[in-house]
């Protein structure tokens, strides 16, 4: 997405965008936030969720004056943003001198505290002059080359080293440099230059000090000179020497294992070879003398006598021996493809010297290997199954390349399975025919063994003739299957005579079920085994755990005491023979109901009060809470009871006693809370007073059918005791004439601990202040949640304060650094309290506003004042904190009231800058603020305001009037105002939700800002429409003070998305600025040619809503227009210039008094009785006749509710009125039409589909004209038993229905809900909107998807065409005999799917036997698939304790388990075993060589040999998994080096010396580098084991060696690729988060690179798990997958064991598919990158699957071919990463493989017409930047697309890696945007762009398939890639998606994720998420 600035995000965006790099980031302008957003707006808030700017337009971007790489986070931003990967860079250009004069205010403070050097020795280096912060240069000398530098600076600030690339953050700069690097030779001296450079909080980097250093270099020792050495030139080579000591040529087919296609001997040189067509797959290995190695010879292939060459078209060079060790030769040698059918080829191996100057070697100096390789035809598959369709074990096992085969079966006929690769033909047995026909690759074929057995014998001889016939080229092969065989066992299996049939009875009855079997003729016993299973449906097998112990008889007598109709009862009948065979059947399946004939009492399991229900399924024992404080709520109380009878219905009644009794208690009012696994949860809604209590249920068990049918229960009592407040805590009574007195500390530590520890609330209890306070050290605030998280579950988790406090005017001091006096609030009131702090590090009084599902007043603040030199981090009074929902703080009813407040001069709110949302008095609220006044400096990015940062809840109220500013304020981004920052900001979800009302409010202070700036409002950014029910008024306002900013600047305001008729800005006064209004988008006039600006959209709704601006979540509502021109002539009536006296203004006009509100149609408008008051911007107040005011907005002849508008001057004021139809009786229908509890399916119901069933059905129903659907609804419903859970509140007023009789939205699909229609057609309203008419055919229907239902997308759209009765019956036929085959499965799939599809009529047709075939066949195939399950679970149930010597047992165990299939390998039970038993092996294994490691002397003698060679050969003989459980391995490493010091002859040092030398020359390599490498490596390997510790830069020659690598993959990438990752290493250890950390380490790692730091880094991770994670659920955070996902990725790449952590398994937080799922596509992504990345096995004991989490991908992919972060239309970093997840499975999965190649087709449509990648803004501007394009490369690499050459990917001239190679900067690093600097993320994502495709190039696993590291040998992924370029382009498509899917909620804000509009507003295009 590139920058994308500006775009519209759902929620769970903003839990996405920290995690993975997408995105990208303008360095010079913008704060980086690394995962699917990077803005210029972008930000973090307090609770860590994203917002950005929408839609506003751009008048450029313009790069800074000076950028940095983005750097970690400082501790300021650490303790905000908690790992969020947010960076610091520059933003923007200084514009206000007083910014500029603060900023050197701030550096003056700014030095390095601390300098100290030391030499390569560690000593510490005299400074001349002493270190002072005032003098900047300095003299030292050092004895040595290699200097370190340790300074400690400011943690705000960046330490650079000039000349040495070094840059420190986070206050402390430790680095080595080498010295030579700056030295002079003359004179023997170096400079270097130490910069301090500092930020200001507009992003301004500014030099704080400079200090040069003057170094003289004394180096006297040998080691810092290097000597010219000169390789001796190797031995002259014998030409008739041997140099191969051994080799393997191998080839195997699919699945297969290697067979061997030539037995080599060293002696001889000539083989012919057969390969099978069939056969994909062949290896080389070879392995050299001691002699080859010596004498440095080569290898090298020929085909055909030419030079082999590779998949890329380049000549394979020569390969050189460098040890005896075996080398895989198989990329060096042919490939198979070259060798086609019916053609015979020479290869040729060419082992011997390469000539100097020779690029390939000569037969004639070399041992030539000849191998003629002939590819003949063979098939791919070959299985028998004899007459019952067992399958016979063929010895030897099938083999592509083997030609006869043996075997054994019982009976005379078998079936034999071939296949083969078109255009094969397969001859089986004596046939003429082919077996094959058509196109299908596999056959079976029936061969009746006698005609190919011989007299007197028992064995079969079968031919199988393969023929191969293509282009004139023929093939033949000849195959031979003797099959041993005897007689069946017909004769012996028991056959039923008779059986019971399916039973219906009423509970009691005797019901006996029977089977009877024929005698049997073959003798033998006969015994008997009943199951029963319990299903909706009929079974499609017998379930084994279903066995019924003890029922073994011919009969069984059935127990009826419950009404069931789910029982399926079985008997498997078996019949032994006297030779020990077992031959069964099984009985037909007998369906038996047990009807409800009485209701049984139900039966509780725990009493009220006995358990709490937890998460899910789980519940505790014994901690429920049963002592409260009077008043206080108490939990919601559980019982749990045996299920209930199959139809009947729970119901509870809740009763309290004061005596311990069940008799006689008085009911409690209850709501229903949540149920589970039996157990049942009730809010009771009552307020105890003090005393004990007794509570109880009456338990109510009901038929559903009648319910004067039922049984009741009397639970046991819970007791529960209310106590007062202790009376003796304070001085006083806590009334308001006798208050609790708060005096000291003390006092107020009393007072957290009731009420944060007890859970007093307070509620109504006075308090007031005695003395001034300063609050104590580290003070915790008063109020809090129970549990310590931030969710308060809808206040039940909540210990709010509730109480009234007045300061009576004395001071509240809070210590530096600390919190503020309160936490969360209720009902809480403040008053009259002076506040003081230097730096409190929240708000300056609330700091924890929150209330979800909360109504009522949070917090009444009243005459509270903030004194001078107070500095808060957030608001200076109360913040807000999100509490469970993620869209806003509080409920739009539950607010706060700040009234009569001030911040006085020398104030400062926001003191680091770096805050959004934020304002003197509030951050974000719902509620008023009136009469106030503040002086302060309000500072931030986004969202900053004078007095509060902007609103709450977008369907809330925030009013702000009568108050004043004069103060200044400083933002750094978007959205500033004198009074207010702007309108609602967390996304664009309610594009139709209210707005900030500023009334009779005076600005004269300073407002800076960059864009979106107003002297009262920056504005509003998401609102498209305002609706009625939104209505807001910026009316009276006064601007005279300075303003500045980049663009979008008003002197009342700076941006409005939209103006409408309900939008009243009217009768505000501005000077100092061009415009009152900076910029309006949208405008919905009906004035004709109306002024507009650049960029603005006129319409008129009153005449049009078709054509209008396609807005994510709008619809466009018609008649909303206004009638002026707001921008030209009528400009002045919403905000005049001030030249001269600005006159009072109407501001508001206030509605009260008793007026008509009910009418009938045709009646005229009568507000007699309706009193009007105006209120005036001077404070002043007066009457308002009717007849002065202007009323509109009454249709007397329209039947509905309406909107009335009175206006008078610049006030309006809205009244809503009911026009009735005319009171007239009448006759409507009714229908219910109902489903069951399904969950997501493939068969849609609903009214549109069919499969709903008839709940009431009624005609004749007498109804009123004056009533509305839902009055007829709701009489009908009670009369017949319905029940809805519906209600009203809401946005609208309306009736939203949520469930009927428990069946509610959401439960049937994410689609699913209730709506209604009216004479066939869903009406545009809600159902209490919507009045009756005679003859309305009302139908209230429950639907799976609206999409399909009237109105909806996918409406009338035809079902798939599945074909009738016989081509279901002709697919069962197919099926043949069962096998555990991928074919065999397509084809029961293919089957049961196109019998689903049938209709009933359809089904009948088909038959019970065809039916009973499909379901015998699906049984079978399950049995299958479970036995190599079970096989499994024995083979690991054999490992038993697990010891040392464990080791061929657990490897046996997975070998099976890997030979599993994906369906297989989720039946294995004992998974988690075999993990577990893997894991202490390996670590047994490992504690060995600990142990022997430790046991090496200390320090290291002579005597030490044989204690170091017995750990090396232990370590060594480890797996790398073990290996890497070694904790001890750099001590033997030191041991190795100190033994090889001690005992190193001369001649040793000296050969290693030589070394050291020559791998001295590495240091700049090229391509001319080779030879000097190889010579180093070539004399490395040739040293001892004991001169080789004595090189101590060995890592240098691994480098470079990687380097060539490089250089000769990458061609042109090669020098970026390259000098990025040098400057990347020279970086150091990477950091826990995004830039600078986890990607970093992928990068490096993954290019064959060393991490620095490497395991520092790795215990930094140690400690971020230790500390992050979730013990239970193994998640680092608590809403984002992906911090395990990316975690794992970068540990994997580094071979650490992501299963223990600190002891914690990562794999563990990704089990929960719906938690993954949270946070939208990004979830399921990495989830699957992260499983893939080490072959991990799916974690255990949750939902995650691989085919889920693939699926999911699938399921969210746009209608365009792409996938984005949100809406329909594809965006190329998230098409990049989805497709990079799905590459592994695009040969495997067909549906896989149709989404690539629509994603493909899509993203070369998208690219760039000069073949890079662009991000948009959302309004149709687009960027390009280098991330987008890395994403793009990172995918096509992994898919096996070049992207340097592929033509989809290359737009005139220029491919997608010459675009990325366009952001690269001399010397390494990338840039984000052409024009800008170096870039932290760019550089990054670029970096492992290119290594994806160093490794595609290089035939490597691609960049997240780290199984050439890790392998845990999980569900096995084999990456076949390669997309073909014959992809047609996808056609892209637009959806509208109603504004109200997540704008409206029961919570009445944005976004809380329960839709109205299934039945609210259905016809909104029936859009429902």
């Amino acid at each position: 997405m590139g920058i994308r600035r500006g775009i519209s995000l759902l929620l769970v965006v903003a839990l996405v965008f920290p995690l993975f790099p997408v995105l990208s980031v303008n360095a010079t302008e913008v704060d980086t936030i690394e995962g699917e957003l990077s803005s210029v707006t972008d930000i973090v808030n307090e609770a860590g969720v994203t917002e950005n700017i929408e839609d506003v337009p751009t008048a450029g971007i313009e790069p800074a004056e000076k950028t940095l790489p983005a750097s970690p986070p400082s501790a300021e931003y650490s303790e905000i943003f908690e790992n969020e990967g947010l960076t610091s860079s520059s933003l923007g250009k200084n514009e206000d001198v007083a910014n500029q004069e603060e900023t050197r205010e701030i550096i003056k403070n700014d030095h390095i505290r601390s300098l100290r050097l030391y030499d390569a020795y560690d000593k510490s280096i005299d400074i001349f002059p002493e270190y002072s912060d005032n003098i900047n240069q300095y003299n030292i000398t050092c004895s040595s080359r290699i200097m370190r530098i340790y300074a400690e600076f400011p943690e705000e600030d960046i330490l650079c080293i000039d000349d040495y690339n070094i840059t420190a953050y986070n206050g402390i700069l430790d680095e080595q440099i080498d010295l030579w690097d700056t030295c002079d030779i003359n004179t023997s001296t170096a400079t270097i230059l130490i910069c301090l450079v500092h930020a200001d909080d507009m992003g301004i980097e500014t030099i704080a000090q400079q200090i040069e250093i003057t170094i003289e270099l004394c180096i006297n020792d040998d080691s810092n000179t290097i000597e010219e050495y000169d390789a001796e030139a190797p031995a002259a080579l014998m030409l008739n020497s041997t140099w191969l000591a051994g080799a393997t040529f191998t080839v195997k087919g699919p699945k297969q294992t290697d067979w061997t296609a030539a037995e080599f001997d060293p002696a001889t040189t000539e083989y012919t070879v057969d390969i099978a067509s069939t056969a994909n797959s062949r290896t080389f290995t070879l392995t050299p003398t001691a002699a080859a190695v010596e004498a440095g010879v080569y290898f090298q292939f020929l085909l055909d006598d030419a030079p082999v060459i590779s998949t890329l078209g380049k000549v394979v060079a020569p390969q050189q021996f460098t040890s005896t060790d075996t080398v895989k030769a198989t990329k060096y040698t042919f490939d198979l493809a070259k060798v086609p059918v019916g053609t015979t080829h020479v290869v040729k191996l060419l082992v011997g010297p390469l000539t100097d100057g020779e690029t390939n070697l000569k037969e004639a100096d070399c041992n030539v290997y000849t191998f003629t390789v002939s590819r003949t035809v063979g098939i791919n598959d070959l299985v028998v199954q004899d007459g019952e369709g067992n399958t016979a074990t063929l010895n030897p096992a099938f083999h592509v390349q083997e030609n006869r085969f043996e075997t054994e079966v019982s009976g005379s006929t078998i079936k034999i399975k071939t296949g083969w690769v078109n255009p094969t033909k397969v001859y089986v047995g004596n046939s003429t025919e082919p077996a094959n026909s058509g196109t299908s690759n596999f056959a079976w074929t029936d061969v009746k063994l006698a005609d190919y057995t011989a007299k007197d014998s028992d064995t079969a001889i079968i031919p199988i003739r393969v023929e191969y016939n293509d282009g004139g080229i023929s093939s033949k092969r000849e195959l031979q299957l003797s099959v041993k065989w005897k007689t069946s066992s017909e004769g012996y299996i028991p056959i039923i005579e008779s059986q019971s049939r399916d039973v219906v009875c009423d509970k009691g009855e005797n019901i006996e079920l029977f089977v009877k079997v024929k005698p049997n003729q073959n003798g033998g016993t006969v015994s008997y085994q009943w199951y029963l299973m319990h299903s909706y449906s009929k079974p499609d097998e017998v379930w084994e755990s279903a066995k019924l112990d003890g029922q073994t008889n011919a009969t069984i007598k059935l127990i009826t005491n419950e009404a069931e109709d789910r029982l399926w009862y079985c008997c498997k009948i078996t019949n032994k023979t006297s030779d020990g065979g077992e031959y069964s059947t099984y009985s037909d399946l007998i369906h038996v109901e047990v009807r409800l004939n009485y209701v049984n009492q139900p039966i509780i399991q725990y009493q009220p009060g006995t358990i709490v229900l937890k998460n899910h399924a789980e519940f505790e024992e014994g901690t429920y809470k049963t002592e409260y404080y009077a008043g206080e709520q108490c939990d919601p109380i559980y019982t749990r009871l045996k299920a209930a009878e199959r139809g009947s219905t729970y119901s509870f009644s809740w009763f309290y006693n004061t005596q311990n009794s069940t008799l006689g208690g008085r009911e409690i009012p209850s709501v229903f809370y949540k149920s589970s696994n039996g157990c049942y949860g009730y809010r009771l809604n009552k307020s105890f007073e003090e005393g004990t209590y007794y509570i109880y249920c009456v338990v109510r068990a009901t038929d559903d059918k009648n319910e004067e049918n039922y049984a009741e229960t009397v639970s046991d009592t819970c007791k529960l005791v209310f106590h007062s407040l202790n009376a003796s805590d304070f001085e006083g009574k806590g009334i308001e004439t006798s208050p609790y007195l708060l005096k000291t500390q003390e006092d107020l530590r009393l007072l957290q601990k009731r009420v944060n520890e007890e859970g007093a609330s307070y509620a109504g209890a006075y308090f007031a202040f005695a003395n001034d306070i300063t609050l104590p050290d580290n003070w915790t605030p008063i109020g809090c949640t129970k549990d310590g998280s931030m969710d308060i579950q809808k206040g039940l988790n909540l210990n709010a304060f509730s109480g009234i406090i007045d300061g009576k005017n004395h001071l509240l001091t809070v210590p530096s650094g600390s919190l503020p006096l309160l936490g969360y609030v209720n009902g809480a009131t403040v008053r009259n309290l002076n506040i003081y702090g230097t730096q409190i590090a929240g708000a300056g009084l609330v700091n924890n506003y929150t209330g979800p599902d909360l109504s009522g007043n949070a917090v009444t603040i009243e005459n509270v004042r903030l004194k001078s030199g107070t500095q808060t981090l957030n608001s200076g009074l109360v913040r807000s904190v999100f509490g469970g929902n993620t869209y806003a703080s509080a409920s739009a009813g539950f607010t706060v009231t700040i009234r009569n407040c001030v911040a006085e001069d020398g104030v400062t709110i926001g003191y680091t800058g770096k805050e959004s949302k934020i304002g003197t008095f509030a951050d974000r609220i719902n509620g008023t603020i009136e009469n106030c006044t503040s002086n302060a400096t309000v500072k931030g990015k986004n969202y900053v305001g004078g007095l509060i940062g902007t609103m709450d809840n977008a369907m809330g109220k925030c009013i702000i009037r009568n108050s004043e500013f004069h103060g200044t304020v400083i933002s750094s981004g978007s959205f500033a105002g004198g009074i207010i920052g702007g309108g609602y900001s967390n996304d664009n979800s309610a594009p139709n939700g209210g707005r900030p009302s500023v009334i009779g409010c005076k600005v004269d202070g300073t407002v800076n800002g960059n864009r979106c700036v107003g002297g009262i409002t920056g504005g509003d950014q998401y609102v498209a429409q305002t609706r009625n029910n939104a209505t807001h008024s910026i009316t009276g306002n006064t601007f005279t003070g300075t303003i500045s900013g980049s663009e979008y600047i008003g002197g009342i305001i700076g941006y409005y998305n939209s103006l409408n008729k309900y939008d009243n800005v009217a009768g505000n006064f501005y000077s100092g600025a061009d415009l009152g209004i900076g910029y309006v988008k949208y405008i919905d006039t009906g004035y004709e040619n109306p002024k507009l600006m650049n960029g603005t959209i006129a319409f008129n709704t009153g005449k049009t809503t078709t054509g209008l601006p396609d807005i994510e979540w709008n619809t466009w509502k018609a008649g909303l227009n206004r009638t002026d021109d707001p921008l030209g002539v009528n400009a002045d009536a919403l905000a005049s210039k001030i030249g001269g006296e600005v006159k009072p203004v109407c501001t508001e006009l206030n509605v009260s008094g008793t007026y008509k509100t009910q009418y009938t149609v045709g009646d005229e408008l009568n507000l007699t009785g309706i009193k009007l008051t105006a209120k005036w911007s001077d404070g002043s107040t007066s009457k308002v006749d009717l007849k002065d005011v202007t009323v509109e907005g009454y249709d007397k002849n329209n039947a509905d509710k309406q909107t009335i508008t009175l206006s008078y001057g610049a006030a309006k004021a809205y009244i809503t009125v009911t026009v009735a139809p005319k009171s007239t009786k009448i006759m409507v229908s009714v229908s219910i039409l109902g489903d069951s509890k399904h969950g997501t399916t493939s068969t849609l119901h609903g009214l549109a589909r069919g499969g709903l069933t008839s709940w009431v059905n009624v005609s004749g129903v007498e109804a009123d004209t004056s009533e509305t659907v839902w009055d007829v609804l709701q009489r009908v419903g009670q009369k017949h038993g319905i029940t809805f859970n519906a209600g009203s509140d809401n946005a609208y007023g309306t009736v939203y229905i949520k469930a009927v009789n428990d069946l509610g939205e959401f439960d049937n699909g994410k689609n699913s809900g209730w709506m209604y229609t009216v004479n066939g057609t869903h009406p545009d309203r809600g159902v209490a909107a919507r009045f009756v008419q005679n003859g309305d055919k009302i139908v209230l229907h429950y639907t799976d998807d609206y999409t399909y239902e009237e109105g909806g997308d996918n409406y009338n759209k035809p079902a798939e065409d599945t074909g009738t009765a016989q081509k279901v019956i002709d697919l069962i036929n197919k099926i043949g005999t069962v096998t555990y085959t991928d074919a065999c499965k397509q084809r029961i799939d293919a089957a049961r799917s196109a019998y689903d599809a049938l209709t009933a009529t359809e089904k009948s047709k088909v038959g019970t036997n065809n039916l009973a075939t499909l379901t015998k066949a699906e049984a079978e195939y399950k049995r299958l698939m479970q036995a190599g399950a079970t096989d499994v679970d024995n083979l690991i149930s054999k490992i038993g304790t697990v010891t040392a010597n464990s080791g061929p047992a657990i490897s046996n165990a997975w070998n099976a388990y890997n030979a599993l299939t994906a369906e297989q390998k989720a039946l294995v039970k004992k998974f988690n075993t075999l993990q577990e038993a893997t894991q202490k092996w390996n670590q047994l294994k490992a504690d060995e060589v600990v142990k022997l490691i430790d046991k090496i002397e200390e320090p290291v003698t002579e005597k030490s040999k044989a204690s170091i060679e017995a750990a090396r050969k232990a370590f060594d003989g480890l797996t790398d998994a073990q290996k890497r459980l070694v904790t001890n391995t750099k001590k033997l490493t030191d041991a190795e080096k100190a033994y090889a010091q001690l005992t190193a002859t001369p001649e040793d040092k000296e050969k290693a010396q030589k070394v050291i030398d020559l791998i001295k020359k590495l240091t700049n390599v090229t391509l001319d580098s080779e030879k000097d490498i190889q010579a180093a490596r070539k004399a490395y390997d040739a040293l001892t084991d004991l001169q080789k510790p004595l090189v101590d830069n060995y890592d240098v020659l691994t480098t470079a060696e990687t380097k060539l690598a490089m250089l000769k993959a990458m061609g042109k990438v090669s020098d970026p690729y390259i000098s990025t990752g040098d400057y990347m290493e020279k970086l150091g250890t990477p950091g826990i988060g995004s830039i600078g950390g986890e990607w970093m380490v992928i990068g490096l790692a993954r290019s064959g690179r060393t991490v620095p730091g490497v395991e520092d880094y790795y215990q930094k991770a140690v400690e971020y798990v230790q500390q992050s994670i979730d013990p239970d659920t193994g998640r680092l955070h608590k809403a984002k997958s992906t911090d395990n996902s990316r975690m794992i990725l970068a540990l994997t790449a580094i071979g650490k064991d992501v299963t223990n952590v600190g002891g914690y398994n990562l794999l563990a937080g990704l089990s929960d598919l719906e938690f993954v799922k949270y946070q939208g596509n990004n979830g399921p992504i990495w989830a699957l990158l992260a499983l893939d990345s080490g072959n991990y096995p799916v974690p255990s004991g949750g939902t995650t699957t691989r085919q889920a989490l693939i699926d999911e991908i699938l399921s969210v992919q746009t209608s365009d071919g792409g996938w984005a972060i949100s809406g329909d239309r594809a965006d190329s970093d998230m098409t990049g990463m989805a497709l990079t997840a799905l590459a592994p499975y695009y040969k495997k999965d067909p549906t896989v493989k149709q989404a690539i190649d629509k994603a493909i087709a899509r993203l070369s449509e998208m690219q760039d017409d000069d073949g890079g990648f662009s991000t948009t803004y959302g309004d149709g501007k687009y960027i390009a930047t280098s991330e987008s394009t890395a994403q793009v490369l990172t995918a096509l690499s992994a898919l096996g697309i070049d992207g340097d050459t592929d033509s989809r990917f290359v737009k005139n001239g220029s491919s997608v890696v010459d675009a990325l190679l366009r952001y690269y900067v001399n010397g390494g690093g990338f840039k984000h945007i052409m024009d800008g600097e170096i870039d932290g993320m760019g550089t990054e994502q670029a970096y492992y762009a290119l290594t994806a495709y160093y490794r595609f190039l290089s035939g490597k696993t691609n960049l997240y398939d780290m199984t050439d590291i890790i392998d845990m040998g999980g569900d096995v992924v084999t990456v076949e890639p390669t997309v073909p370029a014959a992809t047609e382009p996808a056609q892209a498509a637009q959806t509208n998606i109603p504004w109200w899917i997540i704008a409206v909620c029961i919570f009445g804000g944005a976004g809380w994720g329960v839709v109205i509009g299934i039945v609210l507003v259905p016809k909104l295009n029936k859009k429902k998420d």
